[in-house]
């Protein structure tokens, strides 16, 4: 009985490196594609200014807008994720895709 249950969690364990070796497990709606795209701005979103960005591997909305201001943000992250979202047809930070270009808020002008 051993030597079988063994033998069942070998291959399933091979079945699943197969798997995610040749599928993934991150859940890709459309293939990269080479050239960015940016995304449709929405027209109430000139209230205040952004900037563009095309997002690296690892990049998070935080990041980009800190590396942006050489300093933390001046306002909460919920107003942060509210300003994103209008400027990119209600798309949340946490959806962003590498390689694609997204509108992000400009704090420069905020002091702190």
């Amino acid at each position: 009985m051993k030597r079988l249950a063994t033998t069942f969690l070998v291959l399933v364990t091979i079945y699943v490196i197969y798997f995610d070796l040749s599928h993934g497990t991150l859940n890709y709606t459309e293939k990269p594609s080479s050239s960015p795209q940016a995304v449709p701005v929405n027209s109430n979103s000139s209230a205040f200014p952004s900037f563009d960005y095309k997002v690296k591997t690892g990049d998070t909305a935080l990041l980009i807008i800190e590396k942006q201001l050489n300093k933390n943000i001046p306002v909460t992250i919920d107003q942060l994720i509210k300003d994103f979202k209008q400027l990119n047809n209600g798309i949340s930070p946490e959806e962003i895709q590498s390689g694609k270009i997204y509108h992000f808020p400009d704090y420069t002008g905020n002091g702190t």
